[in-house]
C-alpha cells in the first residue's frame, strides 16, 4: 500500500498544477483584455488631446518623393502582414514646406483606414502630381468604399461607423492640413475603392 503512495501524492501535485496552470491562464486573460482597454483608453485620450489642442506645426522643406518613400518604408511591415500591397505610383519632385511628424501622422491613419477596408490581396498606392501652385498627394485603395451617406460625415468629430473607433483620426488629419493651409477631400464609390487627395502649396 505504501507503494501506492507516491503515485497518490504525484496525482495529487498534477492536479494542483494543473489547476494553477488554469488560474493562470485566466488571470493572464484577464490581465491582457485590461491592457487592451487600458491601451483603448490611452489612444481616446490621446486622440482627443490631438483634436482638442493642436500643436503648432515645426515646418521644414521636405522633397514629396523622399517623404513618400519615407511614408511607404514605415507602412510597408504593417502592410505585408496584412497581405496588403502598398506601392508608390507616379511621383512628381517637388518640395513641401511641413511638418514632417504631423504629415507622417496623416498618411499613416490614411494607410491603416485604407488597409481595413481592403481585401487580402487588396492594393493601396501613394502618388503625388503638380498642378499649378500646389502638390496633389493621393492615397487610393481597391477596398469596399465607402456608403454615400456617411462620406459628406468622415470629417466630423466623433463620427465613426468602426466598434472601436473614436470618430477623431480623420477629425485629425483635416486639422493637421489645414494648418499647414491645404486641403484634404475624398472621393469613394461603395464596392470599388476610395481615394483621399491631400492638396499643399509647393515652394
Amino acid at each position: 500500500q505504501a507503494d501506492h503512495v507516491p503515485m497518490v501524492r504525484r496525482f495529487q501535485s498534477d492536479k494542483l498544477l494543473g489547476e494553477i496552470s488554469r488560474e493562470n491562464e485566466s488571470v493572464t486573460r484577464q490581465v491582457g483584455a485590461i491592457q487592451d482597454e487600458t491601451n483603448r483608453m490611452e489612444r481616446i485620450v490621446q486622440d482627443f488631446l490631438s483634436f482638442a489642442r493642436p500643436s503648432e506645426p515645426n515646418l521644414e522643406r521636405i522633397s514629396v518623393t523622399e517623404f513618400l518613400e519615407e511614408i511607404h518604408a514605415l507602412a510597408l511591415p504593417e502592410m505585408s502582414t496584412r497581405d496588403i500591397s502598398l506601392v508608390i505610383g507616379r511621383t512628381v519632385e517637388a518640395r513641401l514646406r511641413l511638418d514632417q511628424e504631423q504629415l507622417k501622422q496623416v498618411f499613416l491613419n490614411l494607410i491603416r483606414n485604407a488597409a481595413e477596408a481592403c481585401p487580402e490581396g487588396g492594393e493601396i498606392i501613394l502618388s503625388s502630381e503638380r498642378a499649378g501652385k500646389n502638390v496633389i498627394l493621393t492615397v487610393i485603395d481597391n477596398g469596399s468604399g465607402i456608403p454615400g451617406e456617411y462620406l459628406d460625415r468622415i470629417f466630423d468629430p466623433f463620427f465613426s461607423k468602426k466598434k472601436a473607433g473614436t470618430g477623431l483620426g480623420l477629425a485629425i488629419c483635416r486639422n493637421i492640413v489645414e494648418t499647414h493651409h491645404g486641403r484634404i477631400t475624398c472621393e469613394s464609390t461603395e464596392g470599388k475603392g476610395t481615394t483621399f487627395t491631400i492638396t499643399l502649396e509647393a515652394i
